[in-house]
């Protein structure tokens, strides 16, 4: 009798989806919900486009920030969080309105520190430290303000609503067509 063996495959991509976002939670010291209760809003979330500042420059954004906004989107649900956006979906935003047009003082502080803390999560900086010395910052911002940090609270919410919104979902219905009144006397 002949012994089977098994072909290892590769695992789907799905799985490895959810695999980085668990790695994603773990780098942000976050765990998935002991409970998985996701709501029509999550859904949406997930598959809703990316916001960004100005839909002239949205086509600029990085493939690699495009996917990292997938990997964080899938985190955060995981997690459990149905009110705010991803860091990384703050960052892609303020990059295109700062392509548009020059930013606000306040608004350019903290589209830098955003970008500081997503360049280093997914490996585009060794550290925070190498984004502020790139730009040539003499003293780099290593904490927002308490009204920045409402600025940033408040764009994460806007954003995830405007995901929500615009989000459009595959409905698989079954449709029937009404019968034709064809042949039939008037």
């Amino acid at each position: 009798m002949a012994t089977q063996t098994l072909v290892a495959e590769e695992p789907p991509a799905d799985l490895d989806l959810v695999n980085a976002a668990l790695a994603y939670l773990a780098q942000l010291g976050r765990q998935p919900a002991a409970e998985q209760r996701w709501t029509a809003g999550d859904r949406r979330y997930l598959v809703g486009p990316l916001i960004v500042g100005d839909p002239a420059w949205g086509r600029d954004t990085p493939a690699w920030l495009s996917e990292a906004v997938q990997v964080a989107r899938l985190g955060l649900v995981l997690a459990g969080e149905h009110e705010h956006a991803s860091e990384e979906e703050a960052t892609a935003y303020l990059m295109a309105a700062s392509l548009a047009a020059p930013l606000h003082a306040d608004w350019a502080a903290l589209y830098f520190w955003v970008a500081a803390r997503v360049l280093a999560r997914w490996g585009k900086v060794n550290e925070e430290e190498d984004f502020w010395h790139m730009i040539e910052v003499a003293a780099p911002q290593r904490a927002l303000r308490r009204d920045q940090e409402d600025d940033l609270r408040r764009l994460l919410c806007d954003i995830r609503r405007s995901v929500e919104r615009h989000a459009r979902l595959s409905h698989t219905t079954c449709t029937t067509t009404p019968p034709t009144q064809e042949g039939t006397q008037k």
